[in-house]
């Protein structure tokens, strides 16, 4: 017999409130219902981590999916003809040559 039909025994079977747990004394055995809530509470945080385990695998996969996407350049650099780079540097010491 469970605590729960065990006081509605002693009380008569009739609640005002319905369905009390009580201590043998008499009074709300609180106790009861704080263990229930806290097997409720681990149920519903387990069922929940575990909802998330089986998502983040993905989630990982598509951040570093996206963070290489991120980092990869768009273009490729453009390469200077390289006569460019001596006239550059020619009209830079004709340049420094003047001052």
């Amino acid at each position: 017999m469970d605590r729960l039909s065990d006081g509605m025994e002693r009380c008569g079977g009739a609640s005002i409130a319905g369905d009390v747990a009580r201590n043998p004394d008499g009074s709300i055995d609180y106790g009861f219902y704080r263990r229930g809530a806290s097997k409720l509470r681990r149920t519903t945080l387990r069922r929940a981590f575990q909802r998330a385990k089986r998502l983040m695998r993905p989630m990982v996969a598509l951040a570093i999916i996206a963070v290489a996407i991120r980092v990869m350049p768009t273009a490729a650099p453009q390469a200077m003809p390289q006569g460019a780079d001596v006239a550059k540097a020619g009209l830079a010491m004709s340049a420094s040559t003047v001052n």
